[in-house]
């Protein structure tokens, strides 16, 4: 079942924010490259399959019905609303992101 990706602003902003860190600060646009390929990747399989990713058990977020796409240390929290996925925020893994009231 394909659906329609829609990237939030948060989820943009989150991007630009670890692909500027990735490629200025520590001087890697490799690794900048990897993590937007991964995360055209994760948005082209989520379109074909929306719900490829369980329903995260972290309570707030199972709450939410909110996914977790899992990436190179990073994570992509998602939810589903028809035929569109929403990519609502990307964090790093070591971020405690799960606690977050947004």
């Amino acid at each position: 079942m394909a659906c329609e990706v829609i990237r939030t602003t948060d989820f943009e902003a989150d991007l630009d924010e670890v692909v500027r860190y990735l490629a200025m600060t520590l001087a890697s646009p490799a690794a900048a490259r990897n993590i937007v390929n991964q995360a055209e990747r994760a948005e082209l399989l989520v379109s074909d399959n929306p719900y490829m990713c369980p329903v995260s058990q972290k309570p707030l977020f199972n709450a939410r019905q909110y996914r977790e796409y899992f990436l190179h240390g990073y994570v992509i929290v998602y939810r589903t609303n028809g035929h569109r996925a929403i990519f609502l925020r990307l964090f790093h893994q070591s971020q405690v992101y799960w606690n977050r009231n947004e």
